[in-house]
């Protein structure tokens, strides 16, 4: 409105396909001083090279009055080369540094179409002897690990070994003082790229980190893909009695007793997360002749990093199953024996689902059924004293 005689000057960048003689024009956005936008220059992917023409047109009113182009040869790289290359330069890396930018390359060599066995290999190894246990990297750097990590895995000819070996390199992420929500969702991306053996573990210490992430009162849930979901809770005591916490992506969802915090004794001032950790497939063996119907739901409350032991509530807590569970039983995972039991647990099939109302927490599953004795009580009396002894101290 306010332009000379009425008329408006606009820019567009314009691209030219090769051959082509009408223009293009790109969608840009701002990037700091710059307007970026992507071409479509080589539509097929497989030619060596092309040549392409960008221009700058100025429009009065609709009509181009002004423009500047300028011709440029695009060459893609020999993707089989570059995968040797890079995978030669991967074995004499040391530095976690340097091992974060060579990742990088990977990861975008990869994108790119190499398929290189030898590269993904060279890869897992690399990562294995330099993002170890006491590194510390930046947000940028965790985020670029747990990526392209993820990437790794999905053309990983053995799953199973490769999720093994970055088990550690996922949990160096999960520990170091960068980690964020964003960080959770790329590392939620991997374990759904892993087995469920080393994805449920470093689920599980992802459970123990995220609610320092989620603002007091706030709820956050992070896609682990093909392998699950969980939803992290943050709340003072006083909010943590009657909480109800819901997974949307499950179907699952937990509600805490009135009277969690005069059973436990915990502060009505301190800030407490609650987190559902749902794994649809079993990261654990049966054992105790518990037939598993369906996934895992692992619920647990934690303080700062430490989880806080659940145990002989007055109330039960009740964990609604993700939608769609079977069975007669409820069970729950004896970490230190390894067996399912089911004292302190009572399965309940209401209209809306399969719940679990127990009185104590750990990881629960459906159950057609368990051989528990009445000296697997003693042992999870044993069990939970040490728990609570780890604490305590």
């Amino acid at each position: 409105a306010n332009a000379p005689f009425g008329g408006a000057l606009t820019t567009a960048i314009v691209y030219y396909q090769p051959g082509a003689t009408t223009a293009t024009s790109l969608y840009t956005t701002a990037s700091g001083s710059a307007q970026v936008g992507a071409a479509p220059i080589i539509t097929n992917g497989t030619a060596a090279g092309t040549t392409v023409t960008f221009g700058v047109q100025v429009t009065l009113a609709g009509v181009v009055v002004a423009s500047a182009n300028g011709t440029f040869v695009v060459t893609l790289a020999n993707l089989t080369a570059a995968a040797s290359a890079v995978t030669a330069s991967l074995s004499v890396i040391t530095d976690p540094n340097q091992a974060v930018a060579a990742l990088g390359n990977i990861g975008a060599l990869l994108g790119s179409g190499s398929s290189s066995a030898t590269l993904v290999t060279a890869g897992v190894t690399m990562l294995t002897t330099t993002i170890v246990v006491g590194v510390q990297l930046s947000s940028t750097q965790a985020l670029s690990v747990a990526t392209n990590v993820a990437t790794l895995l999905s053309l990983s000819a053995n799953k199973t070994d490769a999720s093994a070996q970055v088990k550690t390199v996922m949990i160096v992420v999960l520990t170091g003082a960068s980690f964020n929500l964003d960080v959770a969702s790329a590392v939620g991306s991997t374990i759904g790229q892993m087995d469920a053996e080393a994805g449920g573990a470093v689920a599980a210490q992802m459970a123990l980190v995220i609610c320092a992430q989620v603002l007091v009162g706030q709820q956050a849930s992070v896609d682990l893909g093909s392998a699950g979901s969980m939803t992290a809770a943050s709340s003072t005591g006083a909010a943590l009695a009657g909480l109800a916490v819901s997974d949307a992506a499950s179907g699952a969802a937990v509600t805490m007793p009135a009277s969690l915090l005069t059973d436990l004794g915990l502060s009505p001032d301190a800030t407490y997360g609650a987190v559902t950790l749902v794994l649809l497939v079993s990261p654990f063996a049966a054992g105790g002749n518990a037939v598993l119907t369906g996934g895992v739901v692992r619920q647990s409350i934690t303080s700062g990093t430490d989880t806080v032991a659940v145990t002989g509530l007055s109330t039960a807590i009740v964990i609604k199953m993700p939608s769609g569970t079977t069975g007669n039983k409820c069970v729950y995972r004896d970490e230190v024996n390894n067996v399912w039991l089911s004292d302190g647990v009572v399965a309940v099939v209401t209209s809306s689902g399969f719940e679990c109302h127990a009185s104590h927490l750990t990881a629960f599953a459906p159950s057609t059924g368990s051989s528990a004795a009445a000296v697997a009580l003693s042992v999870l009396i044993v069990a939970l004293a040490a728990v609570l002894q780890l604490i305590a101290a």
